[in-house]
């Protein structure tokens, strides 16, 4: 029997410390919510959990993005549809400056208020036109395409294609032959169809893409979870059996040191 040296009482408080220390990172775990809180916890772990998080912060950044897109691209429609009835009604009124009783030559009172008409929604779009921005961003009148970053890397955009400025620089006179003016309204006609599709289709993309990240950033969530959140069932069991084995120590220690 050695008495200076008791190595039972020692061996007994090492597993007893090493025990209270797992103790107090179960407890930490349960506390926190978070299976690892420091890199020394699982640190390959730690690293995919990161990555894994910032993949969703960008990709939800980019949900904002694309809403923000498609809050544009719907501003700009609603406007071009505005340019549109405009449009219709000074086709509406050349045609109307054509019958035989409008016509200049025949009656002036009445072809110049078919022409104070047809200024008044050439004015109008005019307006619409200088007046249909985002933040300052121009939409319709000398502006360029829309990119949108949807993503994390250079590469996840989105562009809303603009084909070309809208204007109303064509001069539409009831006395400056009509044939010219119909196809002045004709060609305005078209360019604006032609910008609405674009914005449609860019409209749909942007949609498209904040419904597949949404997706995605759940993807993402669930195995960063897997990965960094505590498994509370598991981690309460695990807490419970190192609390009676701490118990069991502390008795050893007293039966060695008796």
């Amino acid at each position: 029997m050695r008495i200076n040296t008791n190595v039972a009482s020692m061996n007994a408080q090492q597993i007893n410390s090493n025990t209270n220390k797992e103790i107090g990172s179960s407890l930490e775990k349960l506390a926190s919510g978070h299976n690892i809180n420091k890199a020394s916890d699982d640190a390959a772990g730690l690293a995919i959990a990161d990555k894994l998080r910032t993949q969703a912060t960008s990709l939800n950044q980019g949900i904002k993005n694309a809403n923000s897109g498609v809050a544009m691209v719907q501003m700009a429609d609603k406007a071009m549809e505005e340019i549109s009835n405009s449009l219709d009604k000074m086709k509406g009124l050349m045609v109307q400056s054509m019958n035989p009783e409008n016509l200049t030559a025949n009656n002036a009172e009445a072809a110049a208020a078919i022409q104070a008409d047809i200024d008044s929604e050439k004015a109008n779009i005019g307006r619409i036109l200088d007046n249909t921005k985002y933040n300052d961003i121009a939409l319709l009148k000398n502006a360029s395409s829309l990119v949108f970053q949807t993503g994390e890397s250079t590469d996840q955009t989105i562009t809303v294609a603009v084909s070309a400025s809208l204007d109303t620089d064509v001069e539409i006179s009831v006395t400056a032959g009509t044939t010219a003016g119909l196809e002045a309204i004709d060609t305005a006609l078209n360019k604006l169809n032609t910008q609405r599709s674009e914005f449609g289709a860019g409209q749909n993309q942007l949609e498209s893409s904040v419904r597949s990240n949404q997706v995605t950033v759940v993807s993402l969530q669930n195995a960063e979870s897997v990965i960094r959140d505590t498994d509370y069932a598991a981690e309460s069991a695990n807490f419970n059996k190192l609390n009676i084995v701490s118990q069991a120590g502390m008795y050893a220690i007293s039966q060695a040191n008796s």
